[in-house]
This record gives structure tokens, C-alpha cells and sequence, in this order.
């Protein structure tokens, strides 16, 4: 597990609302350096969250951190669910990009890619980010927002470019200029 602080960009690179494409593609690469981009999009989980599956008659599953069987007898119509104590965690560090942290690993490393975001905007409240909970969270809201808005930019840039045109007469540098 790394200890090192997560990369805090000049003024001018911090995320301010109208730099979201140059901003996203610098945290998507800090963070793969580090190997946090799993936790990011969500796909390293936090180990401590129970995840239980029912299924059908006569299966079982088990949840990857607590152990949970589910089985349903073929004569009944109710499931027989067992959760037992969490499993044996390993002391020794797992790398940033294991998918199966231990659950303290988890929270620093969540912690540490929640710091690359958040200290990495000017103004994270007044941008509408939610900083609560786990960097998943915080990017999930900043993406279905300006991922979106970034589309109404580039249609209307599109159909602004595709309306220029240039006339006998006009001035050819100025025409290149608004090009």
C-alpha cells in the first residue's frame, strides 16, 4: 500500500467547471499510476459490505469478505440464509490494485483517491461533487454531471462550426480565425 500523498495540480489545472475534459483525462492518469482507478469507478469494493445472493434450489453462494450461504429447500418457498463472522484477513499488504483489500487497506486507499479528487477542485461543494462516502460516490456524481454536459458542448460547438461559412468578399484571416 503506498503512503505517499495523492498529487495536488497547480491552480490552473484544478477542476473548475468549464476544464473537464483536460481535468478528467489528468485524475484518470494519476490515479492509474497509483493503481486507484478501481476504486474510482467503483470495481474495488469496499471488503467490509456484505453482498448476498440468493439462488436457486440447492445452491449456495459465499460473499467474498464475510462468508454467506443461501440455500432453498425444494420444499419450501423461503430461503435459509446463514452469514457468519468476517474471514481471516492477511496481514501482509495487498498491492493498490487488488481487487481484495483488506478492509483497512480499503479505507486508506479509498481515503487516498478521495484526496485526489476533492483537493484537486477549486470549489467541490459549490460544484455539486459529493464528498461523503467513498471516492465511488464522489466520481460517479462529478462523471453523470459534466460527462453530460461535455456532450451539449461538443453539439453545440459542432453545429456552430458547421453554420460558419465563408463569403465572396469576407475577410479570409478573420474567417479562419472564427474556424
Amino acid at each position: 500500500m503506498s503512503n505517499n500523498s495523492p498529487q495536488i495540480f497547480s491552480d490552473h489545472d484544478k477542476f473548475d467547471g468549464t476544464n473537464w475534459i483536460a481535468w478528467k483525462n489528468m485524475i484518470t492518469i494519476a490515479a492509474e499510476v497509483h493503481g486507484a482507478m478501481g476504486y474510482l469507478t467503483g470495481t474495488i469494493s469496499n471488503p467490509g459490505t456484505i453482498i448476498l445472493h440468493l439462488t436457486p434450489t440447492g445452491t449456495t453462494t459465499t460473499a467474498t469478505t464475510t462468508a454467506a450461504t443461501s440455500t432453498m429447500s425444494p420444499t419450501s418457498t423461503t430461503p435459509a440464509i446463514t452469514l457468519t463472522s468476517p474471514t481471516t484477513q492477511s496481514t501482509v499488504d495487498t498491492p493498490w490494485y487488488s481487487t481484495i483489500p483488506s478492509p483497512s487497506e480499503w479505507k486508506a486507499q479509498n481515503a487516498w483517491s478521495k484526496g485526489l479528487i476533492i483537493y484537486n477542485i477549486r470549489n467541490p461543494v459549490g460544484l455539486g461533487i459529493n464528498i461523503m462516502g467513498t471516492v465511488a460516490g464522489a466520481w460517479s456524481s462529478l462523471t453523470s454531471i459534466y460527462d453530460k454536459t461535455t456532450e451539449l458542448a461538443l453539439l453545440y460547438a459542432q453545429d456552430e462550426l458547421q453554420g460558419l461559412r465563408y463569403h465572396d468578399g469576407d475577410n479570409f484571416p478573420n474567417h479562419i480565425a472564427q474556424l
